[in-house]
Formats: structure tokens, C-alpha cells, sequence
């Protein structure tokens, strides 16, 4: 029998059943304990060790929602985080994820050729800077993306891909931000580093 149960009394009703029982909390809450220097905690119902309650976490996704791609900017001040990049770089779904995973109020902001154009980020991102998460891709696989959704376009042309994202490169070095390549993660992936950057 394989066990998740968290319910220590459900727990021991399986140890004393004298059924061939591997618990995975037995084989894995030790080494955790001993690394992070503390005893587990006991609990069933939580995700990610989340407090937030569904109001809020519905609250943080409808805010994503209404601050997806670079709507109301003016309201950038009240996320938690905000993701900037190129076009077609896997904001809104990690944005999303944050919020309805863990709560997060996170905007996502796109930078588009006028915003690449010019020496600086947008000033409503230099006001908001130490939310702000940067994220790249490979031109090729930025390419890709674009290319499924217009075809044979120059916004999708490996040329205009490697333009922009060494503009929003420059533009990140010149703020001082670190940049989160995406290139080969998932979503759960990038949202786990921009949790914990």
C-alpha cells in the first residue's frame, strides 16, 4: 500500500494494519526536517503551505486578469509582482499560476517596439522597479511561439525575435535587473524562481 496521508492517526491506522506500507512522509519528512533544521508540521488541506484563502486567491487571479498585458498600468502599484519581457514570453501564464496558487497579485507588462526604442524602461516601470521580475527566452524559441500564431509575419521572423530581446536585454542591464531565462521551464518552474529570486 502507498500512503500521502498527512492525518497522523490515519497514518498509524495503516502502520498497525500489517499491510506492506510505504509512507511516503516516512521517506521523505526526515531528510526534510534535517535540512531545513526543523520539525514538520503536521496538516491536511494546504497547497504549498498557503494561508491565503479561495476569496483571496480569486481576488489575486481577477487582478492578473485585469492587468494582463500591460492594461491599466496605473494600477501596477499594487501588485506583489510585475513580469516584463518581449512579447509572447509566457507571462500570463505564469502570472496567473502565481495568483491562483499562491495569492499573488501579479501584473504582467509587455515591452513593446516603442517601449524597446527608447534608452530607459517605461517610467510606470521604474516607478514599480522593485517588483519588477525580468524574463527572457531564446530567439529561436520566442520564434516559435510567434510563428504558431502569425505565420510567416515579420513579428515572427528569427530576425525581429533576436532584435527585441537584446533590447529588453539592454534595457534590464541598464536597471540592474537579473533575468529569468525561460527558455526550457515550465510555468511551475518559473513561478518557483520568481517566488524565491
Amino acid at each position: 500500500m502507498f500512503s500521502t496521508l498527512t492525518d497522523p492517526a490515519l497514518r498509524a491506522v495503516l502502520r498497525d494494519s500489517g499491510a506492506s506500507l510505504f509512507d511516503a512522509f516516512d521517506l521523505i519528512i526526515p531528510a526534510v526536517e534535517t535540512a531545513l533544521g526543523q520539525a514538520a508540521t503536521p496538516g491536511s488541506g494546504r497547497i504549498h503551505s498557503m494561508t491565503n484563502n479561495y476569496e483571496s486567491r480569486m481576488d489575486a487571479v481577477n487582478f492578473s486578469l485585469a492587468l494582463d498585458d500591460g492594461l491599466q498600468p496605473q494600477r501596477l502599484d499594487q501588485a506583489d509582482l510585475i513580469l516584463s519581457a518581449s512579447r509572447a514570453s509566457a507571462k500570463p501564464p505564469t502570472a496567473l499560476y502565481l495568483a491562483l496558487q499562491y495569492g499573488l497579485r501579479v501584473a504582467n507588462y509587455p515591452l513593446t517596439p516603442d517601449d524597446l526604442a527608447h534608452p530607459s524602461l517605461p517610467d510606470v516601470l521604474l516607478a514599480n522597479l522593485p517588483r519588477l521580475r525580468a524574463l527572457t527566452l531564446s530567439a529561436e524559441r520566442l520564434a516559435a511561439i510567434r510563428q504558431a500564431r502569425y505565420p510567416d509575419s515579420r513579428y515572427a521572423s528569427l530576425q525581429q525575435c533576436r532584435d527585441e530581446l537584446a533590447a529588453a536585454e539592454r534595457l534590464f542591464a541598464r536597471h540592474a535587473l537579473a533575468v529569468l531565462d525561460t527558455t526550457r521551464m515550465s510555468v511551475e518552474e518559473i513561478a518557483a524562481h520568481l517566488r524565491h529570486p
